[in-house]
Order: structure tokens, then sequence, then C-alpha cells
């Protein structure tokens, strides 16, 4: 009938209403993530430059000779950990299932470790992988804060080989499957620096724990920045 039509009609406009509405915070949020994205990734930088200067400058052979450090911040122990940023829930198309299709191309069941963020995505390790296990960490869709970091980089730190599998955002339209190999980037590179004269206080030691914790965290605040932008993004469509 005609009145049915009518309320047909306006379901759809509400339904359009909604999502208009739904885009648009979802467009809001992805201008915040990028924003901090931006200063992590400048603060690591710093970073990285103060961890090779402390370096250099307290090591007492040739790597302060050429003003370079190799300091590995990992342990050297050949074990390996593939870390899945997932979903909880099903609001991001096809993007959840190609990061945990693109893991499962490099997954070794026989000597790597898993660790899985979301529900969602420990579905399909379950289903895909039905005996073998994965440890699992729950983080929110939406939001993370620093403590959320904080289990991560203490799996992470019993690591020498780190793959973070995560969506990640191209543009507005366009998310991808990525894998961040977090091992290379957390260990200091053989760069140049300008030598640097320090004062170690209170102690040289603590003064380097303080500072590798702060790169692999800096790192995963990154690459958990980088997922949910993806998963954001991918509702704009």
């Amino acid at each position: 009938t005609i009145d049915t039509i009518n309320a047909d009609i306006r379901q759809l406009h509400l339904v359009k209403s909604m999502a208009t509405v739904y885009g648009g915070l979802a467009a809001a949020k992805v201008a915040q993530i990028r924003e901090g994205i931006l200063a992590s990734r400048l603060y690591l930088e710093e970073m990285h430059i103060l961890a090779n200067q402390v370096y250099a400058a307290s090591h007492k052979d040739t790597a302060r000779d050429k003003g370079f450090a190799t300091k590995n911040l990992l342990p050297q122990n050949g074990k390996t950990l593939r870390i899945i940023l997932g979903s909880q829930t099903r609001l991001y198309g096809e993007l959840v299932k190609q990061v945990f299709d693109f893991f499962s191309e490099a997954y070794l069941p026989q000597s790597d470790d898993v660790l899985i963020s979301g529900a969602v995505t420990n579905q399909l390790f379950s289903d895909r992988f039905p005996n073998q296990q994965a440890a699992t960490l729950e983080l929110s869709d939406y939001r993370f804060t620093p403590e959320d970091v904080v289990p991560l980089v203490a799996q992470a730190k019993n690591y020498e080989h780190i793959y973070v599998y995560y969506g990640k955002y191209q543009n507005p339209f366009n998310q991808k499957a990525a894998v961040f190999v977090l091992s290379d980037a957390a260990n200091s590179s053989e760069k140049e620096v300008r030598p640097v004269k320090f004062t170690f206080e209170p102690n040289l030691d603590a003064l380097i724990a303080y500072i590798e914790q702060e790169i692999i965290t800096t790192l995963f605040i990154q690459i958990l920045g980088e997922s949910l932008l993806a998963k954001q993004a991918s509702r704009l469509k």
C-alpha cells in the first residue's frame, strides 16, 4: 500500500541519516588518530637519536670512536612472536580477514608463538588452526591508553623476532593488511651520531633501561594508532 511504501521510505531516510552521522564521527576520529601518529613518529625519532648518543658515549670501545652504537634492545634467543591486532566486532568489512590471512601465510606453527587482540580474530585463528594455542589480549577497537601497551611490551621483551600484523591506512578509501617488524625497528642501527658528552645520573644502566622501554613502548603506540586509523577509515566506505 501507499502507507507501507511511505513508511519504508522514511525508514530508508533514517538509515541514511544514521550512516551519515556515523561516517562523520569516524572521519573526526581518523583526523584525531592521524595527529597522534605523527606526534609518536617525531618522539620515536628523537628517542633513537638519544639512544645512539648514550650508547656511543657509554661504551669504551670502537663503537664510541666511530660515533655509533650497535646495541640490541631485544634478547638474542632466536624466539619468534607474531602479534595480530584484530577486531572485537565485524564492523570493518574485509580488513580484519585480510590481516588474518596475511598472518596465516607466514605463520609457522612448529616454532612461532602467537598473541591475538580481538574476539573475531581469535575465532578465525581457532577455526584455521584448531590444534594450535594462542595467547589473547583484549584491546578496544576505538581507543587505547598507555596502560594498554604495558602487556604488549612485557610479552615482546622475551623475543628476538617480533612481527605485528595490522590494518594499515593508505587513504580514506583504501586500507590494506600489513606487517611491522618491530624487532628491526627497536634495535638501534649503525647510524652515525654526533658525539655528545654525558654525565650519567643516577645510574647508567637505569637510564639505558628507561630509553629502551620508551622506544619499544612508542613503537607499539604507533602501530596501535595505525591499526585504529585503518579500522575507523574502513567505516567511511
